[in-house]
């Protein structure tokens, strides 16, 4: 799958409701009773006022909804093949002390929807409880009538499903549990509102924590780590606003894993895959504050995503770009309504990727996006096999920082970079006529390959660069340089457009204009 030709539709083609079956015969039984303040559910016996039933955790489940009490469960490994919550209800137990796991071989399935004569489903809550998916195999895949399901997942999970799924839920709440072993997703909602997913260790899952058509959720806190293929993944269809909010978590070990071949050094995908924030066309998202580590792709990728913020994040060893914000390519009807415009990239921390922090596919409609105050080294140029046809085999740049169309690059620090510190192409946006522009201003630039390169531009030209008051030392090719892609456009390499530097300091404030769309002003190269 080209890494930028993301899915413009979704399978909206309803096979029937997707619906969990009821626990079967096979669900072990357990004590539960029920006191002034809970129905309690034990694996041993209990002493209590009321009478002790034998009950599966699904009638437990289903004797607290009746009662309206939280369902309090005790100490212990309990066994389910799944059962659904309709009701406002707080399962809870004292963390680390609970286990849920599978009945059976398959999987099970906690899905939590209103009542199918309801408008939606308000006030659920799990806290402290630890499930595991044990690897199983998903009982069922999810129709995608009402929960339509990103082609990325289908493919690499056919029967897509998670521990835990959720649709049409407001101020759903997840704390304190532990959640894994999942061959699909951990966490799974659709068009939930106001969710609070905070303080979780999610691991060895497909996926962690999948969010569709939702709206104002927070992921925060959490532990996430050695997932196969996405650690947090976000999205809208049609393209929207979404307003997710992802903030302090700790991701690590995002693998690339569908269609890899270790053996053979082959990748799985070449982007869609092994990344440690993933947002798909859902605008207004936050980035914040999150220290990712080892994924294999990007730590943060936004695709379509308008108004985002990535701010204050500790990326380290991306194995692609560490921040990435792009749109995808089309086929040539652009504006195409899935690119992205505005925004910001600030304050953010990142060592050791092929890419630092790209904002690109200017081309096909992404523009406006600032990338100030970031601190971005040891970026190295690497070659990639991939399972993806389209992009078999390709290198990065090696880029500290590279953007197109309307960008601001304003006060960062790059280090130690095998490409430009920082490249900048303005270009025209394909059927538009908007003119586009890059200010590169007040950046310290060292020991990169080339300190700031510039793209020359065309006639006619719609993309305007300036540069000034940049300090550039330790270049080994050349401080400011016009440079083109050569060869192959998938090879990672350029060419120096004139061979000359334009970075020697100047004397006064008269700005140079080597190319009728360039300005290069007072800049300090040592």
């Amino acid at each position: 799958m080209d890494r930028r030709q993301f899915i413009q539709t979704f399978p909206l083609a309803a096979t029937g409701l997707f619906s969990v079956p009821p626990a079967c015969a096979a669900d072990p039984a357990y004590f539960v009773a029920t006191n002034d303040s809970a129905v309690l559910v034990s694996p041993s016996p209990l002493s209590s006022a009321s009478r002790t039933r034998s009950l599966s955790l699904a009638g437990a489940a289903a004797a607290a909804m009746k009662a309206g009490k939280p369902l309090n469960i005790l100490p212990g490994v309990y066994r389910t093949s799944g059962f659904s919550i309709a009701a406002p209800l707080e399962i809870f137990a004292a963390p680390g002390t609970v286990v849920i796991e599978p009945a059976g071989r398959e999987s099970f399935n906690i899905d939590i929807r209103p009542a199918a004569d309801s408008d939606g489903l308000e006030g659920v809550t799990i806290r402290g409880i630890g499930f595991r998916g044990n690897d199983a195999v998903s009982p069922a895949g999810l129709s995608p009538g009402d929960r339509p399901v990103n082609p990325f997942l289908e493919a690499a999970m056919p029967r897509f499903n998670a521990l835990i799924t959720a649709f049409r839920v407001r101020t759903l709440i997840v704390e304190n549990c532990s959640i894994g072993g999942s061959r699909a997703g951990g966490l799974a909602m659709w068009r939930c509102r106001d969710a609070a997913v905070t303080r979780n260790e999610f691991m060895n899952n497909n996926i962690s924590i999948y969010s569709a058509q939702g709206e104002n959720n927070l992921f925060a806190d959490n532990h996430i780590h050695d997932n196969a293929n996405f650690a947090i993944m976000v999205e809208q269809w049609p393209p929207g606003p979404d307003y997710t909010t992802v903030r302090n978590n700790r991701i690590a070990k995002t693998a690339a894993s569908f269609g890899a071949d270790p053996a053979r050094g082959i990748l799985g995908g070449s982007g869609p895959y092994g990344n440690g924030v993933f947002g798909l066309y859902a605008h207004h998202m936050t980035v914040e504050g999150n220290r990712i580590s080892d994924s294999a792709f990007s730590g943060v990728r936004a695709n379509g995503c308008s108004d985002v913020q990535i701010a204050n994040n500790a990326i380290d060893r991306s194995g692609e770009t560490a921040i990435m914000v792009e749109c995808p390519q089309t086929d040539g009807k652009t504006p195409n309504g899935l690119g992205y415009e505005g925004g910001v990239i600030a304050g953010n921390i990142v060592s050791g990727a092929a890419e630092g922090v790209s904002a690109t596919n200017g081309w096909y409609g992404g523009r406006r996006v600032s990338i100030t105050g970031n601190q971005v080294r040891s970026i190295t140029r690497r070659i990639f096999r991939t399972s993806d046809p389209n992009w078999p085999r390709y290198a990065t740049f090696g880029d500290g920082i590279y953007a197109e169309a309307d960008v601001d690059i304003v006060g960062n620090i790059v280090e130690d970079c095998d490409g430009c510190g920082i490249y900048v192409a303005p270009m025209a946006i394909q059927n538009s006529a908007i003119k586009t522009a890059a200010n590169v201003t007040g950046n310290i630039v060292k020991g990169a390959r080339w300190g700031v390169g510039f793209w020359k531009g065309s006639d006619p030209a719609r993309g305007f660069t300036f540069i000034q008051g940049n300090m550039i030392a330790g270049s080994s090719r050349g401080a400011i340089m016009a440079l083109s892609p050569s060869g192959s456009p998938n090879d990672g390499t350029r060419t120096e457009d004139d061979g000359r530097d334009y970075g020697e300091a100047k004397d006064d404030l008269k700005a140079d204009k080597p190319y009728p769309v360039v300005a290069i002003g007072v800049n300090y190269a040592f």
